[in-house]
This record gives structure tokens, sequence and C-alpha cells, in this order.
């Protein structure tokens, strides 16, 4: 697997930060993992911890990823959402153990283990040519099961970006200009009356970097 560069590691924190209404332009972004700025004193005490966790995490990543080969499963799923969910959720280290709820859906059940591995294994399973597919499938799931408290949209986006990486050296991320269509596409997804966010996020949200 090839190391993460700069330029992805930038690109994927910019998309975290818009799951969380947090608008920082790239160059902001570079001068975190660069350490030419520290977070800015306009963000909150709550984005404030966004920020350090996703830079934190994506350091991290890149680490681990020209060391050794993480394995895409249910373990380092739970891994990721540590960090990018440390001092935001009521757990992590586990999965979600009771019920919450999304605005556009209502109240979530407790999520079943057997459905989240199901999904990371179709993930690690599926051949190429329709693997980008999948991919996308698999975070727009996976962020509507919500198995953790928070930070999921944050882990699937991470998880699958490490698959994809290492199965066909290209990225997904979500622009600002194609933020506001990628949130209405996964809104429809999440309420069960569209699937276009799937081709939306191969066609318009995956390519090398």
């Amino acid at each position: 697997m090839t190391k993460i560069n700069l330029r992805e590691k930038i690109l994927l924190a910019g998309t975290m930060f818009r799951f969380e209404q947090i608008d920082m332009d790239d160059s902001q972004i570079a001068g975190l993992f660069c350490g030419e700025s520290a977070v800015s004193a306009i963000h909150d005490e709550l984005e404030s911890v966004v920020i350090e966790n996703v830079i934190r995490t994506m350091d991290y990543l890149e680490e681990q990823m020209s060391t050794a080969e993480l394995i895409p499963d249910l373990d380092l799923f739970i891994s990721l959402n540590s960090m990018l969910a440390q001092e935001q959720s009521l757990e992590v280290g586990t999965l979600r153990s009771g019920y919450s709820s999304i605005p556009c859906i209502g109240q979530l059940p407790v999520p079943d283990r057997n459905d989240v591995e199901q999904w990371i294994r179709r993930l690690n399973s599926t051949q190429t040519g329709k693997f980008n597919l999948m991919v996308a499938e698999c975070f727009c799931s996976l962020a509507k099961i919500q198995p953790f408290w928070d930070g999921n949209k944050r882990t699937s986006l991470l998880l699958c970006n490490i698959v994809l990486m290492q199965k066909e050296s290209v990225l997904m991320h979500i622009s600002r200009e194609n933020y506001s269509e990628f949130d209405r596409k996964l809104t429809l997804f999440y309420r069960g009356e569209s699937r276009e966010i799937i081709r939306f996020l191969t066609n318009r949200c995956m390519s090398v970097v």
C-alpha cells in the first residue's frame, strides 16, 4: 500500500470537517497538518475537538499506512472511531449500545454487530469492476446504521478510503461544491427514497489524487 500523501490528508480532512459544518479551505487545513497554525480561535469548543481529532487520526493513518498494511475489519473500524469521536461520544471503543436518532428518519435501533461486519466483508470481497459502487454503498449504509454514538460518517469515510487506496488507488471525498447535493441525496438514501447517492459518489466524488 502506498503512503497517504498530504494532498489526500487535506481532502479527507476537509470532507470530515464538512460533515460537522466546519468550513475550512485547503490552505488552512494544510497549515494544521504542517504545524504552521493552530486551531483557530473562531472555532467553538466542539469544533475544536472535531478538528483536533481529525488531524490526529489522519497523522496516525499516515504513520500506519507507511509502515504496515492495515486490515479493514471491524476492529479497525472501531479503532478509527475511538480516535475520531474522542471527547464527543457517550462511549468509544465499542459499537453503540442504545437507541439513537437521525433528524430525517427518527429513532434508530441498536446496531446489529453482524450487519456491520457484513458490510465490511462486502467492502473487502467485491471484485474489481463493481468495486467503487460497493465502496459508495458501504459508506452510505454504514452511515445510515449509525454503528457508533458519534462520528459515523467520518469513521465510515476513512474505512472506505483505506480499502479504496489499497485496491483502486483513488480517493472518495466530497468537495465544497458538491457538498449540498451530497447532503440532499444522502438524506433521501436514509429515508429509503432514493439510491442516487451511490452513483453520485462514484461519478462525482472519486478520483485519483
